[in-house]
Order: C-alpha cells, then sequence, then structure tokens
C-alpha cells in the first residue's frame, strides 16, 4: 500500500522564505566583496575569498531570475494582444523584476515573492496599456535603465561598463541590452561611457574636471560640437535626434553619422590624455 505524502503549506512557506534568505544574504555579500576589490571597502580577506563571495553572489543572482522569471511570464501571457507583444511584455516585466531585486530590504520583514509580484505586475500594466506614443517613452524609459545601470557600473568599477556587465547587473541577455545600446534610440551608450571616461580622466570631483571636459569637447569642429553639445546637454537638457535635426536644419541620419564621429574623436583624444596621465 502506498502512503501519500501530506503537503504542508506552512513547511513549504517557511522553506521558501528562507532560501529567499539565503539567496539575497550570498547578493548583498557579493556586493560588498566587489566593493572591497574596486578599493571601496578596506578588508582583511584575500582576493582569493573576495572573489569566491562574489562569484556566489552572482550565483544567487541567476537563482533568483530562474525562480522569479515564471512570475513574469504568467503575468504577460493574459496581457498579449493587440499591438501589444509578449516579448515587449515580457521585457517591461523584467525590468519590474529588476526593480524588484534593486529595492529588495530583507531587514524589513516582507517576503520577495510579495515585492516582485508588485513591480512585475505594475510594469506589464503599463506596457499592455501603452499606446504608439507611449511605447516610444516606455521604450526610453528602458533605454535609460540600461544607461543608468551602465554609467552606475562605470563610476564602481572605473573603466566604460560593457554589454555582457550591463546584462549580468539587469539580468537580461546581452542582445537585449544591446538592443537598447542607445537612448532616444540613438544617443550610443557608449557615449555615455566614453563621458564617464572623460569625468574619470579629469577625476570628476571639481568644477575644474567639468570645465576639462568642455574643453575637450570645444576641440571639435562644427557641426561636431554643436551636435555634442545638444545631444549631451551642455546647454540645458539633452535634445533628442529629431530636435538636433531640426535646430541645425539637417536630416536626423547627418546628426547620427556626425554624433558618431565626434565620439571616435573624442575618444581618440581621450586615449591620448589618459596616456599622458599614466
Amino acid at each position: 500500500m502506498s502512503i501519500t505524502p501530506i503537503h504542508d503549506p506552512l513547511r513549504t512557506e517557511n522553506q521558501s522564505r528562507e532560501r529567499e534568505q539565503r539567496l539575497f544574504a550570498a547578493i548583498e555579500l557579493g556586493v560588498i566583496a566587489q566593493a572591497a576589490v574596486d578599493g571601496h571597502l578596506d578588508t582583511d580577506a584575500s582576493s582569493e575569498e573576495l572573489a569566491v563571495i562574489i562569484a556566489e553572489g552572482q550565483q544567487a543572482t541567476v537563482q533568483v531570475w530562474t525562480l522569479f522569471l515564471p512570475m513574469v511570464w504568467s503575468m504577460a501571457r493574459p496581457h498579449a494582444r493587440g499591438r501589444t507583444s509578449l516579448d515587449d511584455l515580457v521585457g517591461a516585466g523584467c525590468i519590474g523584476l529588476a526593480e524588484a531585486i534593486r529595492r529588495y530590504d530583507p531587514s524589513r520583514g516582507t517576503r520577495f515573492s510579495t515585492l516582485a509580484w508588485t513591480w512585475i505586475r505594475r510594469y506589464v500594466s503599463e506596457e499592455s496599456l501603452c499606446d504608439g506614443t507611449s511605447r516610444t517613452m516606455w521604450r526610453r524609459r528602458t533605454e535609460m535603465v540600461v544607461a543608468r545601470t551602465a554609467e552606475n557600473l562605470s563610476t564602481l568599477r572605473g573603466h566604460a561598463a560593457t554589454v555582457a556587465e550591463v546584462a549580468a547587473e539587469l539580468g537580461r541577455p546581452k542582445e537585449w541590452v544591446r538592443q537598447r545600446w542607445q537612448i532616444d534610440k540613438d544617443v550610443p551608450l557608449e557615449g555615455i561611457a566614453l563621458f564617464a571616461d572623460m569625468r574619470m580622466m579629469t577625476h570628476d570631483i571639481t568644477d575644474d574636471g567639468l570645465d576639462d571636459v568642455r574643453k575637450l569637447v570645444e576641440t571639435l569642429p562644427e557641426p561636431h560640437r554643436s551636435v555634442v553639445r545638444l545631444r549631451h546637454g551642455f546647454e540645458g537638457a539633452p535634445m533628442g535626434l529629431d530636435q538636433v535635426a531640426c535646430q541645425l536644419g539637417c536630416s536626423e541620419r547627418s546628426v547620427r553619422r556626425i554624433q558618431k564621429q565626434a565620439h571616435s574623436r573624442l575618444r581618440t583624444q581621450l586615449g591620448r590624455g589618459l596616456a599622458e596621465v599614466a
């Protein structure tokens, strides 16, 4: 005679809670270890020990994503209708999950699953209600998440963030990040990374540092100088590709080409500057 095991909801709930606590403890330790490796914290731990802790934190992050991606899909599928594709909805849900991971504080006693459900639902619902205009705004929003993550990583690690690093931080495929490698559809993330490098070169702690960045931009010929100044907000808020094209009286395609050339020139000059500093 076979015996049917009794399902104990309380035991399952406690096991799930304990698993969440272990995973986020590992993630937090990994962040602390990375800060120590980057020189932001003093520690007696060896580099080998820190590397193990960082790896465990990264593995814990992957496990969190693996555990909660089904929640993203389950919320996204019912909304996949009309002009809203399932891929867009899943992407929105993943942004919500990333936001939940970033905001979660285990010390508050709230289950992560509760926070994740709230943020995933919020982002999926917003995406499902987007029309043509608001969808463009949403796309910009996800691009800004990528840009913000890249800039934070660049500052933390002391070098321009790569696609792989941003993808790992957000828990998204590299192709997903690469597709959002532009802000406002045509401000390359490498442009942001470039300016992060420029700020690092000038130490980014004094007004003189910002002046040095501006002086470097001023060495560009026209119209490259104007495009960079307008696109990166040297004269107010950063302008979109279409706004710059309108102001300069040229096509968006021309602005895109000029911008690419300008970034290439700046990176060359920046490389010379870093070599001189070294």
